[in-house]
């Protein structure tokens, strides 16, 4: 512990001594001299070399984000000798060098922060990656049915489907485009895996014997998919300008923003892997309670049961904080497949798949719902507002 404050300390130290032995920022403390005695013509000259030119040694890199605040000066130096024209474009400077530069208003004059009024940052491009937890919905249109085939006799009348195992993630990177400061657009390419183990029940099936038994058909599925959704999404910062009071409540909130979107995504199927199992009466419930899913019995088949294509309606809304051009962000989508996912060749009307198989597919969709992370990098743009 003491040698890690020992680091810091001749960190402090190091830096300490750079920050007085910066030429920029001597010549900013004889701009700060030339201001208070009203000699405001002087200051643009003094900073103009730290402010327009980059200069690539080590203590210049080092004090490179006080950039902004010499602009702030010459900006208000403009303000006090009533040149508004050079203020306002001086102040739209200012917000190119950091567009996250917080102003607060107890230090500036009643111009200056007049003029900060009128301007608007939002990030005109973003770069994104994110990462989610799937909790997948298997919702089944139609009931099991196997009129005429050789196990079942007539039309089962009960059908329950139970989910085991529910293991869903994606990984995707996107890019993002404001078309105003609240509106923008988005384009994701993603990458989805998933495993669902669940079994189709059917009470009071009646076998060729005349009993009737609990059926289970038990699925061990697993997918992958490539994902392209497309949307628009709308901002709700909760302070859209850089007018910052220095207190914890402000900064965080200046910070802060919800965020709500909805589009379309076009999903392309990779792989699919299944495997089936008929059950019967106890069998279920010890496959339902036991820990692993091993299907020896292994049917399979087709190669691929489900369509390969299919697009989805989606919607979301999130929460993100922002540090300086980087930002990190959760949130919550739903989405829901428009096409029905089993294959047309796989369907009821294929009693080949029964009779060879002892098994057939019900119809579904999958409803999904995502909890993300991610992080990402922006590119700002000032627009003046009024």
């Amino acid at each position: 512990m003491k040698i890690i404050q020992l680091i810091y300390l001749l960190l402090f130290f190091i830096t300490g001594n750079l920050y007085a032995q910066s030429p920029c920022e001597r010549s900013y403390q004889k701009a700060i001299v030339a201001f208070e005695n009203g000699r405001f013509d002087e200051i643009e000259a003094l900073l103009d070399t730290c402010i327009n030119v980059e200069l690539f040694s080590a203590t210049w890199q080092v004090f490179k984000g006080r950039k902004a605040v010499y602009q702030q000066l010459v900006t208000e130096a403009h303000l006090e000798t009533q040149n508004w024209m050079k203020a306002s474009q001086g102040y739209n400077k200012l917000l190119t060098i950091n567009p996250n530069f917080k102003i607060d208003p107890s230090t500036v004059t009643n111009e200056f922060l007049q003029l900060a009024k009128q301007y608007q940052v939002y990030p005109k491009w973003t770069f994104i990656l994110q990462t989610s937890v799937v909790v997948t919905n298997r919702k089944f249109d139609d009931r099991f049915t196997v009129d005429g085939v050789t196990i079942l006799e007539e039309e089962l009348t009960t059908s329950e489907n139970i989910l085991k195992l529910n293991e869903n993630s994606s990984y995707c990177v996107g890019i993002q485009y404001q078309l105003t400061p609240r509106l923008g657009i988005g384009l994701e390419t993603g990458y989805f895996a998933s495993r669902l183990d669940y079994i189709g029940k059917y009470d009071d099936a009646v076998f060729t014997d005349g009993e009737r038994y609990t059926l289970g058909l038990a699925f061990d599925e697993r997918e992958q998919w490539l994902y392209f959704p497309a949307y628009l999404k709308v901002r709700f910062p909760f302070k859209s300008s850089n007018i910052v009071k220095f207190d914890f409540r402000d900064r965080l909130l200046s910070n802060l923003e919800v965020y709500a979107y909805a589009g379309a995504s076009a999903n392309v199927l990779l792989s699919s892997e299944f495997e089936a199992l008929i059950l019967l009466n106890e069998e279920i419930d010890q496959f339902l309670t036991t820990e692993t899913v091993n299907l020896q019995q292994n049917n399979n088949p087709e190669p691929n049961l489900r369509r390969t294509f299919n697009y989805v309606f989606l919607g979301g809304i999130g929460l993100q904080y922002r540090l300086k051009n980087a930002a990190l962000f959760f949130d919550i989508r739903y989405s829901q497949n428009q096409l029905n996912q089993v294959r047309e060749n796989v369907r009821y009307s294929n009693n080949r798949l029964v009779e060879n198989y002892n098994y057939v597919d019900s119809d579904f969709r999958d409803a999904r719902l995502s909890y993300t992370i991610g992080g990402a990098y922006s590119f700002f743009k000032s627009r003046k507002t009024k």
